[in-house]
């Protein structure tokens, strides 16, 4: 049985709540913009300068744009499926291996990006960029670490 310390502390928790989900609405709502583009798409990936490493409870971030529109993750530990795309990443630990997995897939369009993040020494992060589509293999693989903007480019 849940105890309640007050009358209010069930609204302000259903408040919370509230405030949460339209948080993660907004998220999922911007991270829509290729999915909602037929058109040849340009992403930029600037990973490694967006990195935020932080304790043994780590949260990163990573900025994704199009030339239209620009959407910013912040990766926690983050499981969201809205048909469309899921992002998932596992947090960095201090004591644990230094990896972080984020994998965006637009179904619509039959393609998905995929990158592995390593951060070596805790101090430099390494990212791996896998692309390919579904249909058609084209990969991107061991590209150079370190502070970079890696520009990538695909058409339907």
């Amino acid at each position: 049985m849940v105890k309640f310390h007050s009358d209010r502390e069930p609204i302000r928790i259903l408040l919370y709540l509230a405030l949460i989900s339209h948080a993660l609405s907004e998220v999922i709502e911007q991270v829509s913009f290729a999915a909602a583009n037929g058109r040849a798409q340009t992403i930029k990936f600037i990973t490694a300068n967006h990195m935020n490493y932080v304790g043994a409870h780590g949260a990163v971030r990573v900025r994704c744009e199009s030339r239209d529109t620009e959407g910013v993750f912040s990766m926690g530990i983050v499981d969201l499926l809205n048909g469309q795309q899921r992002i998932w990443s596992e947090v960095l630990h201090e004591d644990g291996p230094d990896y972080i997995h984020c994998e965006f897939e637009w179904k619509s369009r039959g393609q998905r990006i995929e990158y592995d993040v390593y951060s070596g020494d805790g101090d430099h992060i390494q990212p791996i960029i896998h692309l390919w589509s579904l249909t058609e293999v084209g990969l991107f693989d061991q590209l150079p670490g370190g502070n970079y903007s890696e520009v990538i480019n695909w058409s339907e």
